[in-house]
């Protein structure tokens, strides 16, 4: 295995373990030794960047503002675009029974905004002698959404972009996606934040270049897309390569041996139990 520094991104904050995207299961992920956190976000109708996979609340995740299960006939209508932060803080995304993560602590917690999330954190390292954590921020846009559950994209991408540098964590972030046109803009309007180009399926290093107008800072392919070959061409013009979400032990041993730069997990304890026995350098 390779020397090289390998970065531990906890998916969701740590979604095996304590609810996803929440301020409690980022908080762990640090703890457990995480330097890197990923989230996604989306708009709310009050113009926030709130902390969430999806648009809206799920019905798989959240309970509605009564504290019930939301109905069949209910999900995806519960649109975060068409409520303010303060509506979108009543409904408990903690509690429901996850069958794909058992082990998933349940707790009443809601949705944060991003701006919340990083005080939270902040807060957190502060008393703890923790540097700098990185923020891998998922900015989840569709054109097709547009309108909908979504505000145009030049317009999410900026009010991503106001909110980070408010909080100031410009040199602390990675801002990632699977939406070409997100990348473009950003980088139309910043320099200097790197960019995290997502695939979720085979993708040609070159065409990615020549599509995007510029060499993204990482290609992120979902780990099953990665091999030797693969990693030597990213690393041939000089991008990383993050792996993701890669939650079985063989699986991150392979992603180490193939010396990917990270990886995104819902299980930072078992990376981190590799890493140890392995005795590698935790960037």
């Amino acid at each position: 295995m390779s020397n090289n520094p390998f970065l531990i991104h906890g998916h969701r904050g740590c979604r095996g373990l304590m609810p996803e995207n929440s301020i409690p299961g980022f908080l762990h992920a640090i703890e457990l030794g995480c330097r890197s956190i990923e989230m996604d976000v989306v708009i709310s109708k009050d113009k926030q960047v709130i902390v969430s996979h999806e648009p809206y609340m799920s019905k798989f995740i959240c309970l509605d503002a009564n504290k019930r299960p939301i109905p069949e006939e209910q999900d995806k209508s519960l649109n975060l675009y068409e409520m303010d932060y303060e509506s979108i803080k009543m409904y408990d995304c903690g509690s429901v029974f996850h069958s794909d993560f058992s082990g998933q602590q349940k707790m009443q917690v809601h949705k944060p905004s991003l701006a919340d999330l990083i005080d939270a954190v902040n807060n957190f390292i502060k008393y703890r002698d923790i540097d700098n954590i990185l923020y891998n921020i998922e900015i989840k846009s569709k054109p097709e959404l547009e309108g909908l559950y979504q505000p145009p994209t030049n317009e999410f991408v900026d009010l991503v972009l106001d909110a980070i540098e408010e909080k100031k964590i410009g040199n602390t972030c990675i801002i990632q996606s699977f939406d070409e046109s997100v990348l473009k803009r950003i980088r139309s309007k910043n320099h200097e934040i790197p960019l995290a180009s997502l695939f979720k399926t085979k993708c040609n290093v070159q065409e990615v270049i020549q599509s995007l107008g510029f060499t993204p800072n990482y290609f992120s392919p979902n780990y099953t897309l990665i091999d030797k070959n693969f990693v030597e061409e990213c690393k041939s013009v000089n991008a990383k390569v993050l792996s993701w979400t890669v939650n079985d032990e063989k699986d991150i041993e392979v992603m180490l041996d193939l010396e990917v730069d990270g990886i995104i997990t819902d299980y930072p304890n078992r990376a981190f139990q590799l890493l140890d026995e392995a005795k590698m350098k935790i960037g």
